[in-house]
């Protein structure tokens, strides 16, 4: 049986969270993240993965809150014994810190283990969660920490399709066919609160984006469906580089640096 986590966290992460007590709950424009023509529906995503296009990388990217930037982020990734291993440590000063580990197989695409540390400094909240894919089952705790009001929450529920983690679907993009039109049809395990989102991966199609002062052509690749949502832009190179991610209706923009 699934166990919704509810707790009284009001700051949220970078990625998998909405931030609720700084700003309006995301909103989506469809204009800007949608696509008038009728899409080509893939479902079978995980069969569409170019496993040859993922290579070890480390990156670090600035995050711009309201024109400012207010945090940072670090993401590698590493391929070790048929595994793709990310890791992601990100940081809104003063409002949120979290580092995420994952690990896909890459034979079947299918999620392998997933450890979160999300620290909240202005509510004195610590939350951390591990969870592992046992056969088709989510186990695994997660633990709150409000001054010393320590909770622990177990989950064990089939999510019912294979799932990935957001973090592995931006790992995953630059190694999946980008074509525009192409809608990817994604379950996404929200490592936030265990829920799993029925995510659309649209790509959009090509578009010229301004980046470090320099005109750069990307493809533009929405993110949508969940209760957060995010613009991708990818370079158009072959280098399959992520320059920069936008948050839906929260002025926040992750920038390559």
């Amino acid at each position: 049986m699934k166990t919704k986590i509810k707790t009284c966290l009001t700051a949220l992460s970078i990625f998998f969270l909405c931030i609720a007590t700084h700003s309006q709950t995301s909103e989506v424009n469809n204009r800007e993240v949608s696509n008038d023509t009728n899409p080509t529906i893939i479902t079978d995503w995980y069969n569409r993965v170019d496993i040859s296009k993922l290579n070890n990388t480390s990156d670090a990217y600035s995050i711009v809150w309201k024109g400012e930037v207010a945090g940072s982020m670090k993401y590698h990734k590493t391929i070790e014994n048929g595994k793709l291993i990310i890791q992601d440590t990100s940081e809104l000063k003063g409002i949120v810190w979290e580092k995420l580990d994952v690990s896909i197989n890459l034979e079947d695409m299918s999620m392998n283990t997933g450890d979160v540390t999300v620290n909240y400094p202005q509510n004195k909240t610590k939350m951390s969660g591990n969870v592992e894919w046992v056969g088709q089952n989510i186990q695994g705790t997660y633990t709150i920490n409000q001054e010393n009001d320590i909770k622990t929450i177990p989950i064990d529920f089939n999510p019912k399709n294979r799932v990935l983690g957001r973090a592995a679907i931006f790992a995953l993009i630059p190694a999946l066919p980008i074509k525009e039109s192409i809608e990817y049809k994604i379950d996404m395990f929200a490592f936030s609160n265990a829920e799993i989102w029925h995510m659309n991966l649209n790509v959009i199609g090509k578009k010229n984006i301004t980046w470090h002062n320099k005109e750069v052509e990307v493809y533009q690749i929405n993110l949508t469906g969940g209760k957060v949502n995010n613009i991708v832009y990818m370079t158009t190179d072959g280098s399959g580089k992520l320059l920069q991610i936008d948050v839906v209706g929260q002025d926040m923009q992750v920038i390559l640096n």
